[in-house]
């Protein structure tokens, strides 16, 4: 992967932990907000931030695919899911166990088996 793709793909897998960071933070909200379920999903603007931000990542990662192949994107991209546990417990204090941080090591360590090599 060329480097210009590769902080492309950086910046969608950064991306992921904002969008899921977003989604909790509406779910939080949503209990708070009275009316019928539109109304509420409406007025839930960290719901709406998140689908604003998903969609600018679905354009960003098309804008990736036309560039790179999805078997080399795709395993970068993951990392981001990494970011995810981390950030949830430094923001709203989510669980993270030694468990969680061997699973995703596991992980990290599969995608660096897969990383393209220099011959």
């Amino acid at each position: 992967m060329k480097r210009a793709e590769l902080a492309l793909v950086a910046a969608y897998a950064a991306m992921v932990p904002v969008g899921q960071l977003l989604f909790k933070l509406a779910s939080l909200r949503h209990h708070a907000l009275e009316g019928p379920l539109p109304l509420r999903l409406a007025q839930n603007l960290p719901l709406v931030g998140a689908f604003l931000w998903y969609a600018l990542s679905a354009a960003l990662w098309v804008a990736i695919l036309k560039r790179t192949p999805l078997s080399a994107a795709y395993p970068a991209a993951i990392v981001g899911a990494a970011l995810v546990p981390p950030l949830a417990w430094a923001a709203f204090g989510d669980p993270l166990t030694w468990t969680m941080a061997g699973g995703y090591g596991l992980m990290l360590a599969g995608l660096w088996l897969l990383a393209p090599r220099s011959a």
